[in-house]
């Protein structure tokens, strides 16, 4: 049936596809269930394991490293097994030399063995992107407890 708006003009686009089969089930897949395959097709496959592999060292990074690690430190780059961890001074990078094993252990048991095979530190006198660091949501019983006039752990400046 054709609305008032299409009339005399045959089947719409969609109704034609529909008609003739183009349309199919696939169409209502999730992009969860296809996007591996059009990853691999159009060569992205790459990149999003990089982030993938990146994104969970900073999920990581706060139970296997000290406090502060992802204020100083960050995943710089995923490449041919090499996870690259850029840190600011020498100490976070010690931190992080000695917990390295872990890290790679952690990531290989989530995205397959041989996933990082390497994990290199970088001291870098880049600035810490403040926006990589997740929020961190206070609970409800320490939002409370927030000075004002000293700001808060995450470094946010003291209220004006």
């Amino acid at each position: 049936m054709r609305s008032e708006s299409n009339r005399g003009r045959g089947p719409s686009l969609i109704e034609g596809q529909i008609s003739t089969g183009i349309i199919n089930h696939t169409m209502w897949n999730s992009l969860k269930d296809i996007l591996p395959g059009i990853a691999g097709k159009y060569q992205i496959k790459r990149t999003l394991d990089a982030i993938d592999v990146c994104r969970e060292y900073r999920r990581l990074a706060p139970r296997i490293l000290p406090k502060d690690s992802l204020a100083n430190s960050f995943p710089k780059s995923y490449k041919d097994n090499t996870l690259t961890i850029a840190v600011g001074n020498p100490a976070w990078a010690q931190e992080i030399h000695m917990r390295r094993h872990l890290l790679q252990d952690e990531i290989n048991r989530k995205y397959g063995e041989n996933t990082v095979k390497n994990v290199r530190i970088m001291i870098t006198d880049e600035p810490i992107d403040r926006q990589l660091v997740e929020p961190i949501v206070p609970d409800s019983d320490s939002a409370s407890q927030v000075d004002p006039d000293e700001g808060d752990s995450v470094g946010r400046a003291p209220a004006d």
